[in-house]
């Protein structure tokens, strides 16, 4: 998408749109920074950087975990210790994911074989009758998804999508 539609829109929050190319660029960046850990775990609310996070942990080769923010803070504790070593962005780390102040890193080693079934991300079930529950969601399973329920090329230039889920919700990711 970035190779041939640079310079479309692909994610907006607020008055900040994030196009292909720099959606790209801020994946890779991350990506680099996300490889040392065994997951990356979002707790925050919709922003510009959830896209970021979820390519970025994909192009590192490690799961995406994103974490109701709701939950009370020994839940939260709870899920976070599920996944040790893993790197926890929170609100106060988002907008680092996408600041155009930070310089570029070089991202030429990220180029990798893909593994569909590798653990794309875990998803959390809301808890509402036991502890929540790990939903594992595989690349292959994600690609699935999306080319057997979207018409590629079909949108216009000016064609948008509001997504009002939380981040931590199947139909965010």
């Amino acid at each position: 998408m970035a190779a041939s539609n640079g310079d479309r829109a692909v994610a907006t929050v607020g008055d900040r749109t994030l196009t292909a190319a720099r959606l790209d660029t801020l994946a890779r960046r991350a990506a680099v920074g996300f490889r040392n850990h065994p997951a990356v775990l979002y707790s925050g609310a919709n922003h510009l950087a959830y896209p970021v996070a979820l390519f970025g942990a994909a192009l590192a080769g490690v799961p995406f975990v994103p974490l109701n923010y709701r939950l009370g803070e020994q839940q939260l504790t709870a899920l976070k210790d599920r996944h040790p070593g893993a790197l926890v962005l929170d609100e106060a780390d988002l907008d680092a994911l996408t600041d155009d102040a930070l310089g570029e890193v070089d991202t030429s080693d990220l180029e990798g074989q893909w593994d569909g079934d590798a653990v794309a991300a875990i998803i959390y079930t809301s808890g509402t009758t036991s502890d929540p529950k790990p939903a594992i969601l595989r690349h292959r399973h994600l690609l699935a998804y999306v080319l057997n329920t979207m018409e590629f090329a079909s949108a216009a230039e000016t064609d948008a999508s509001l997504v009002s889920v939380p981040p931590y919700h199947i139909a965010g990711l």
